[in-house]
């Protein structure tokens, strides 16, 4: 097996072209995987930052704030980022961000409570820094 040294010159021979050129795939492919992993989860971090401040709802007893995790999943070119409410009010998520019916003792009133649109902006900052943040690690 042809060893390629680290460095900017490589000196080679036409028949060991081929592995050379391979060799140097490999690492920046490695290289370059290592580093997208980085970003995504720096931008997964920063995602759950933001939603977690956001909206000026009032979280009365702390849960929904506080219950806010991340994970990642999958390997490779499959390897994701996800920010999501992990606590025992995992609904609650959807009835802030769309708003619902209200109901008193006699069935619902008409009313509809007031939607807080707070994922939009850690979608939002996906949106707009994800790419930037992980050409950096790059």
């Amino acid at each position: 097996m042809l060893r390629v040294p680290v460095s900017d010159t490589i000196v080679c021979t036409p028949e060991q072209f081929g592995g050379v050129c391979r060799q140097i795939l490999s690492a920046y492919e490695i290289s370059a995987e290592t580093a997208v992993r980085e970003g995504i989860k720096k931008v997964t971090l920063e995602t759950k930052k933001i939603v977690r401040v956001s909206g000026p709802y009032k979280d009365l007893k702390g849960f929904y704030r506080r219950d806010l995790a991340h994970k990642y999943e999958g390997a490779g070119d499959e390897f994701t980022g996800i920010v999501y409410n992990k606590g025992p009010h995992v609904g609650l998520g959807h009835l802030l961000e769309h708003g619902h019916r209200i109901a008193n003792q006699h069935g619902f009133t008409g009313g509809s409570t007031k939607a807080y649109r707070h994922w939009l902006n850690g979608q939002r900052y996906v949106d707009e820094n994800a790419v930037n943040i992980i050409i950096r690690y790059l």
